[in-house]
């Protein structure tokens, strides 16, 4: 890794636009050298790809985390959100590197089905992030029968909370089936959470 760092942050530089599938083979073997080769990528490697890549780099580099998380072991995931991606996550929030696009959002959002123990926390960064409209996405049909919904139901009636400014009016009944799913949930959440889910008509 070592030894071919210099190489990856110098083709960086050259990304041909005009080799779209290239471009975008080459953001999955970064993502991967950032995910399982680097202790902490937010030190060399994230901040050159905000650089001198573009928002589609970006947006391919979510899409890849995502892909990686959902093959990851649980004890893989925690080691990675305890050493950068927790950290990488909240400085988005603020802006750090770049703000936060929709699109990234997006990708991000679907990050949670796939964060095990991890969900409450990520959970409770996703909800800061603005409203995105959301037309196509995975989170909510990979909810429906996740245990993830029973095991944190606080949280998860504060992600659908959020969710219900974001999404388009056939996700209704996706977010109704995960509502449902929320028993126990105390009585002033629950009424937020029947009043967001109202709105949607």
């Amino acid at each position: 890794v070592e030894a071919l760092m210099p190489a990856f942050l110098g083709a960086l530089q050259r990304l041909n636009a005009d080799l779209p599938d290239r471009r975008r083979r080459f953001i999955e073997f970064y993502t991967a050298l950032a995910v399982f080769h680097v202790a902490d990528p937010t030190q060399q490697l994230l901040p050159a790809l905000f650089q001198h890549g573009s928002m589609e780099d970006r947006i391919g580099f979510a899409s890849h985390l995502g892909y990686f998380l959902r093959q990851m072991q649980p004890a893989t995931k925690k080691q990675m959100w305890d050493t950068w991606l927790q950290r990488y996550w909240l400085g988005r929030l603020q802006g750090v590197l770049a703000a936060l696009d929709e699109a990234e959002i997006r990708k991000m959002l679907e990050w949670l089905p796939h964060l095990g123990e991890i969900f409450p926390v990520a959970s409770s960064l996703a909800v800061r992030a603005p409203t995105v409209q959301i037309e196509h996405s995975h989170l909510l049909f990979e909810l429906r029968d996740s245990d993830l919904v029973t095991r944190y139901p606080t949280e998860t009636a504060q992600l659908l909370i959020y969710l219900c400014n974001c999404v388009v009016g056939y996700h209704a009944a996706d977010l109704r089936t995960v509502a449902a799913r929320l028993t126990a949930l105390a009585p002033v959440l629950r009424r937020s959470l029947d009043e967001a889910l109202a709105r949607l008509g």
